[in-house]
């Protein structure tokens, strides 16, 4: 065996355990169940066979271009189904046809073979690029390991085409880091699915309250009952006025029916978010995030950047923060909420959070988080 053909083939081994491992990754519930990452899987799953089939059956160059073909279609699929951007649907159909011309082109001998796999290549890859970047622009630095992957893919495929072994070592570390930045997107996916409740948001003018952080205190022998029923008071309130108010609930703690109670007092401006790892389809207007410190301080986020823009105020209600300290620690619950803090005040978005002091074993606790809070409220 030779160095070209041991490369290859560990690039083969590489793409096909990259595409297992996004299907593990939906598997084992590690990510959403979005199309972005079935398009993926499926996509570097033919990519592997192409790379596979190149070296053992060379004659089959037509069915190696069918092949990238569709893998670039799947990919494309993926990237628009996150973003939606009508611009990038058109690059797409675009990018398809001249695809398809090159293929015409080779079969009707008016291109050589390595014009016509240079120009695929071309075509390929520089659209899912602008794809992968305007996501980037979009989602922010998350991304990071995603889009570095992929660039390093289209440089490798564009300067060190036609150079054996090298292309394919190149190409080979340019998927693991492409696969690693993968399961980043959740955090796109996250942010979609709070534009799209955030969508009916009303649009507002003149001067925007400022927002707070405010901890809720409930008796030890208070129970979910009653934390809905001074929720309910408040989400009454605020649809008098027009607010939005939105429910945080966390591991499934809190019956759905209670949540969906919440949920239909007033459809249009209530919206429940409950993050949990098994919970896997939301019923009754409920939505189902992956639970995690970071998706909850993604979700917050992208709600206050949307509120920052529509100047409406909002209300948002975590229902259990002593949940997420005990399961996620202290410093990374005081922290997420302390960098929130400053947006929360700017986009005149007040958060309740219900704490219950009597659970935790550190006493400092519950002082650390009264500090940044604007005020405690005993329920």
């Amino acid at each position: 065996m030779d160095l070209d053909f041991l490369a290859l083939l560990l690039n083969s081994l590489v793409t096909y355990s990259g595409a297992a491992y996004i299907f593990f990754l939906i598997y084992k519930k590690k990510v959403e169940k979005h199309p972005f990452y079935y398009t993926w899987a499926f996509g570097f799953l033919l990519y592997a066979t192409q790379l596979f089939l190149r070296e053992f059956f060379p004659d089959l160059k037509m069915l190696t271009f069918v092949l990238t073909a569709a893998f670039f279609i799947f990919l494309s699929f993926g990237l628009w189904s996150i973003s939606r951007s009508k611009k990038f649907l058109l690059a797409f159909f675009a990018s398809t046809l001249s695809l398809f011309l090159i293929v015409i082109f080779y079969l009707l001998s008016l291109i050589s073979s390595a014009v016509a796999t240079g120009l695929f290549s071309l075509f390929l890859f520089i659209p899912l690029t602008i794809g992968v970047i305007y996501n980037r622009i979009t989602f922010g630095r998350i991304l990071d390991k995603f889009i570095f992957g992929w660039i390093l893919l289209l440089l490798v495929n564009s300067i060190l085409y036609n150079t054996g072994w090298v292309i394919d070592v190149f190409a080979t570390f340019a998927k693991v880091v492409i696969f690693l930045g993968v399961k980043d997107h959740d955090f796109a996916i996250i942010s979609q699915k709070i534009k799209k409740e955030t969508a009916i948001l009303l649009p507002s003018s003149g001067y925007l309250a400022e927002g707070s952080l405010r901890l809720v205190v409930p008796r030890s022998s208070s129970v979910n009952t009653k934390k809905v029923d001074w929720v309910s008071e408040r989400i009454r309130e605020n649809a008098k006025n027009q607010i939005a108010s939105y429910v945080f609930a966390f591991q499934d703690t809190m019956p759905h029916k209670q949540l969906q109670s919440l949920k239909w007092m007033h459809p249009e401006l209530v919206h429940v978010f409950l993050f949990s790892s098994s919970a896997q389809k939301g019923k009754d207007g409920i939505i189902i995030l992956k639970m995690g410190i970071a998706q909850v301080g993604a979700a917050l986020s992208e709600l206050i950047k949307e509120h920052l823009n529509s100047q409406k105020c909002c209300m948002v209600f975590f229902m259990d923060l002593s949940l997420l300290i005990h399961m996620f620690g202290v410093l990374p619950c005081y922290n997420m909420l302390l960098s929130k803090m400053g947006s929360l005040r700017e986009a005149g978005v007040n958060l309740f959070a219900f704490f219950h002091p009597e659970t935790h074993s550190d006493k400092s606790v519950f002082s650390l988080f009264k500090n940044i809070a604007d005020d405690v409220i005993d329920l």
